[in-house]
């Protein structure tokens, strides 16, 4: 679905008004801790880690990052079980890593170096959720159910391996951008068919509907989506077409767009799958700088010939600027009419 005016958007956001959920406001009363930043900047650089070509393309050997952003999976002799490299309609990768030290096992997906034209290519089209067939009210995006589905071939009998062969190693899966996405559709299903797996995001889109997002947080194990200022990513795809987050959000909520030092006051957490505020609250202005930062460059291994969110000159379907900013201010308008 594309729009080409604010008028359309509005006329979709006046359909849908009388949707039963309602936004939340920012709950104060959820503090974060040192010990919960520690976690998310440590699963941050196997995020990071799955922008590095050599991460895809050379199973069995020890994780490294040539940007020094992954060190310390690089430190603790991290190897990996399983990569893959651009399956045939998604251009997912990513790779299974056993971690000797942190006892940990990681799944980890790489987001795209164009989410801007991966999401002119897939749309915001629904598919159902049919790797999870318990929860009979899921849907969730098409492009992103479709990477999991290329993907899962590749991950699953090693990680299956893994999780045998070392039974007291914690399961984590993470992803940035797009990967953060796709990671939250693999989660749902390895949790539903009986894994312990903890969950990592950060800058992720909206994977799919209430039913979903409910369906995922409500699920055994730590689900982490943690968003940067105000990056645009995490608000999309549009609320007002019924699309939700995981809960709970964390926040970092201060510096600029390339800050990656935080303390654990300055992560602020927002509960609820359609919350208001925290990211999402701060505008539809696209400031694509801060999708790259996330504890550190995450994306710094990724191609130079493109940027996360920037406009990819090359490739004239994606969206622009101002269309992507009315769906945004659009969804702000909805949040509005909801009056939570």
């Amino acid at each position: 679905m594309k729009f080409s005016s604010a008028f359309a958007l509005a006329g979709v956001v006046g359909s849908v008004a009388a949707s039963p959920i309602s936004f939340q406001a920012r709950e104060d009363g959820f503090t974060y801790t040192d010990k919960q930043l520690t976690e998310a900047k440590f699963f941050a650089q196997y995020a990071a880690a799955s922008y590095c070509e050599v991460n895809n393309n050379s199973t069995g050997t020890l994780v490294e990052c040539t940007e020094d952003v992954c060190d310390l999976p690089e430190a603790n002799k991290a190897i990996t079980v399983a990569e893959w490299t651009a399956t045939e309609k998604t251009g997912m990768m990513g790779f299974v890593a056993i971690d000797p030290v942190a006892e940990v096992i990681v799944l980890s997906f790489r987001g795209s170096h164009s989410v801007r034209n991966w999401i002119a290519n897939f749309g915001f089209g629904y598919t159902k959720y049919k790797a999870a067939p318990t929860c009979s009210k899921c849907k969730v995006h098409s492009g992103f159910y479709k990477a999991y589905q290329e993907s899962e071939p590749f991950y699953l009998p090693a990680l299956q391996a893994a999780v045998a062969n070392y039974p007291t190693y914690r399961l984590t899966l993470t992803g940035h951008s797009l990967g953060g996405g796709v990671a939250t559709v693999a989660a749902g299903v390895l949790r539903s068919t009986g894994y312990s797996a903890d969950l990592y995001t950060y800058g992720s889109p909206r994977a799919g509907n209430a039913g979903f997002a409910n369906f995922v947080s409500a699920q055994p194990g730590i689900t982490a989506r943690v968003t940067h200022i105000n990056e645009p990513v995490p608000k999309l795809p549009p609320a007002f077409l019924s699309f939700r987050h995981t809960t709970p959000e964390y926040w970092l909520s201060n510096g600029d767009a390339t800050t990656v030092n935080y303390t654990a006051s300055d992560v602020k957490v927002c509960n609820g799958i359609a919350t208001k505020d925290c990211n999402f609250g701060t505008g539809a202005s696209l400031n694509s700088d801060a999708h790259g930062f996330y504890f550190e460059s995450i994306t710094a291994c990724a191609p130079k010939d493109g940027t996360p969110f920037k406009r990819d000159d090359l490739q004239a379907s994606g969206y622009t600027d101002e269309q992507l900013e009315e769906m945004i201010a659009a969804d702000l308008a909805y949040a509005k009419t909801l009056g939570a």
